[in-house]
């Protein structure tokens, strides 16, 4: 076993830590040195069990209690993933018993020595930590106590309200601000969340703004960004509670303009945004490389917004595009006489500028000929698939000559999502393997879906 290479004695360890979390633990006893490479990879599972009081089992919350009784354990956490299933990935041993005032006073003690946030928030935090079913306060906690996170993916939060966390992140970017204007960066101590890479985050009732996606945007290492029911201003349900938190101050805008500086992935599922909205978010990325949106309807708006002109002036190195207008019942507006809407050749145009897409993922009804699509594809584009088709005889042919046509030469793959219920009760799930996969997903998963794949 000492001979083994610490590349392998790795590959080993991160192996057990999804199969048997208890044998990393007995790793770490061996020697030295595989305490040394299994540690980082000690984790545990936590399902959420059908219980008649959910939230004493609510994994966030079993997690908080763990680094409520041992906050120093809080710097062995890199993720903490809530599935869909309700399982999530935490690096700490959980506690046992119910929360309690007890608990409250660990809680509070343990942010007053961990962690870098004002103090008001992080009483506020903890007050709000007992209803245990609030998510929110224990992912703001969680956000607060742990300072070497890199990847936060939770798709649904309890409780569905955002001001705690958009609080805490708002702190990490006034941290990084005042690093930056110290005389001596190099030597000022690690801000908060500075080692987050992928921040997916969902909330349906609150949701999230343009200025909350922009304070996520500063952080310095970030990768991947989700956010769903993300609109230019936030959904205030509840006035005294937002009243009660401290208030976020407008932030000076960077002096080169853009917030990320590394090549980054966007992901908007559940999006009201307006273009201007749009376009202020993509502004400040210097190297977008993919973009997910999936709009939602607002006030029964019948034709959506296109986002043409925020993807021409920011698109042009994005790889893979999905824009999902198919809950609006009008799709795009087909006039060109439409001065209310930007139109679908509008939209058209701006793709067939961007050389460096590959993917492309877009609604039939968004444009009005397949003739109008095929004289507007980049030479860049291998695939794409086109949802709500109506697979008549005349519109399979002309899709299918779409694959390698005289102007569609480096077009290698066409699918087609029929309009029919049952493909699009299953579109759902598809799109949501197409944000995750970033690209048009292989043929055997689109045909298990109901897609007709045209190939090269």
């Amino acid at each position: 076993m000492d001979s083994l290479a610490e590349e392998i004695c790795l590959e080993i360890a991160q192996h057990l830590s999804y199969e048997d979390p208890q044998a990393v633990l007995d790793l770490r006893l061996v020697n030295r040195k595989w305490c040394r490479v299994a540690t980082p990879c000690v984790g545990i599972c936590v399902p959420r069990y059908d219980d008649p009081l959910p939230g004493l089992f609510n994994p966030l919350t079993k997690l908080t209690l763990g680094l409520g009784e041992r906050p120093e354990l809080a710097g062995f956490i890199r993720e903490v993933v809530l599935k869909k299933q309700y399982i999530l990935w935490g690096h700490v041993p959980l506690a046992t018993n119910s929360p309690d005032q007890h608990f409250l006073h660990n809680s509070l003690s343990a942010l007053n020595q961990a962690s870098t946030i004002p103090k008001e928030l992080q009483e506020n935090i903890v007050s709000r930590l007992l209803p245990t079913d609030a998510d929110e306060a224990h992912l703001a906690f969680i956000l607060a106590m742990c300072p070497k996170l890199e990847h936060i993916r939770i798709p649904y939060m309890s409780g569905d309200c955002t001001s705690r966390i958009r609080r805490v992140i708002r702190c990490a970017r006034e941290q990084l601000l005042l690093q930056a204007s110290r005389p001596y960066p190099l030597i000022t101590p690690p801000t908060l969340l500075c080692h987050l890479r992928t921040l997916h985050l969902e909330s349906y009732t609150h949701g999230f703004s343009v200025a909350n996606a922009l304070d996520m945007l500063t952080l310095p290492k970030l990768e991947h960004l989700t956010l769903g029911n993300l609109g230019d201003e936030p959904i205030i349900t509840d006035e005294a509670e937002e009243n009660a938190l401290p208030a976020i101050t407008p932030l000076p805008k960077p002096a080169l303009g853009h917030y990320s500086t590394n090549p980054i992935d966007l992901s908007f599922p559940s999006c009201h945004l307006s273009p201007a909205g749009l376009m202020t978010i993509l502004n400040a990325c210097a190297h977008l490389q993919t973009l997910y949106i999936k709009l939602r309807t607002r006030n029964n708006t019948q034709q959506a917004p296109t986002f043409a002109q925020p993807i021409l002036y920011n698109g042009q190195t994005l790889h893979f595009l999905h824009l999902d207008t198919t809950s609006f019942p009008s799709g795009l507006s087909q006039d060109p006489n439409d001065t209310t809407h930007e139109t679908s050749h509008h939209l058209l145009s701006v793709i067939s500028e961007m050389q460096s897409l590959a993917s492309l993922i877009i609604s039939r009804r968004d444009f009005d000929e397949i003739s109008d699509l095929e004289s507007n594809i980049p030479e860049s584009l291998k695939e794409i698939l086109i949802i709500e088709t109506y697979q008549n005889a005349d519109e399979v042919e002309q899709f299918r000559r779409l694959v390698r046509g005289p102007r569609t030469r480096g077009l290698m793959r066409v699918a087609c999502l029929p309009h029919t219920l049952n493909c699009m009760e299953g579109w759902k799930d598809l799109s949501e393997i197409c944000m995750m996969l970033r690209q048009v997903p292989p043929r055997w998963m689109l045909e298990e879906f109901g897609c007709v794949v045209y190939e090269a």
